[in-house]
């Protein structure tokens, strides 16, 4: 490895470090740049994305919770909707930070994480697991 490829390798390991991948690699190249061979480090971009979401996400709940559970429901809707219209907006105009930036992914891990609150029975679903998939 040459001085300078060593260089961009230990900044890739302190963002990852960091939790902020994402942010690094959004800034020195796109995803499918030729140069993205030669970065083995590219692909922990989603963690940074995925690692930002859940340290963000449980404290924006513990914000809102003292304002009562409908409260934060709906302002979760509303974070997820503005995160979609966000992500709409951004694959014309900012098609690189639409792709590695959390705001533009954000909906993604939300509805993933309402779709399994309502496969538990936690969330949205009144009818537990079972008598959804008709076990009983």
């Amino acid at each position: 490895m040459v001085p300078s490829q060593f260089q961009d390798f230990s900044k890739a390991l302190m963002a990852i470090s960091l939790f902020s991948s994402n942010v690094l690699f959004w800034k020195q190249s796109g995803y499918f740049a030729p140069a993205a061979e030669e970065n083995p480090l590219l692909h922990t971009w989603s963690l940074g994305v995925e690692e930002q979401f859940y340290i963000i996400f449980p404290v924006i709940l513990l914000l809102l919770w003292r304002f009562g559970r409908r409260p934060v429901f709906y302002s979760v809707i509303a974070l997820t909707a503005l995160s979609l219209l966000a992500a709409e907006w951004g694959w014309r105009n900012a098609p690189s930070a639409n792709f590695y930036l959390l705001p533009t992914r954000a909906w993604e891990l939300v509805l993933a994480r309402c779709a399994l609150c309502c496969w538990q029975g936690v969330l949205l679903c009144p009818a537990p697991r079972s008598r959804l998939l008709g076990w009983g």
